[in-house]
């Protein structure tokens, strides 16, 4: 499979992507290229508000053939209503009202910008450890290359 490909498209989508993290917990990301930099826009009921991340790793397990994209979980900052100029590029001002409703699933969910991408997962980089050893390291590499990670 052409990794990359697939994340550009999933970055050309412009959609929220639907994480199921257990216990009834839904998180939706959106993944986005700003300038050289992976980022990605998180929102979940665990979190204070939407945050953004740097990517710091994609992985391809050798299991499933799934994306894991790891985020810098330490340094991800919370947005603020006000910031919405700086982040215009990657959102209509309707979706960035969405994202801070304090449902901002069910909204994106009614606004048809939400996907569920089949084996395409997001997780903290302090989970990383969980796929050492289980993921293909060539792939990962060519990806790391590719998107300057």
């Amino acid at each position: 499979m052409d990794w990359n490909s697939k994340i550009e498209s999933i970055i050309k989508n412009k959609k929220w992507i639907k994480n199921d993290t257990g216990l009834w917990k839904v998180q939706c990301c959106k993944l986005v290229r700003d300038k050289e930099d992976l980022m990605v826009f998180i929102v979940t009921d665990e979190l204070d508000g939407p945050a953004i991340s740097r990517v710091e790793k994609i992985v391809v397990t050798n299991t499933n053939n799934e994306l894991v994209v790891f985020y810098d979980g330490e340094f991800d900052t919370t947005l603020d209503q006000d910031d919405y100029d700086s982040y215009s590029e990657f959102f209509t001002l309707k979706e960035w009202d969405a994202v801070f409703s304090g449902n901002a699933a069910k909204e994106l969910l009614e606004m048809d910008m939400v996907t569920e991408e089949e084996g395409f997962y997001i997780e903290s980089h302090e989970g990383m450890s969980r796929f050492i050893g289980n993921f293909d390291e060539n792939a990962s590499e060519q990806i790391a290359e590719y998107f300057n990670l």
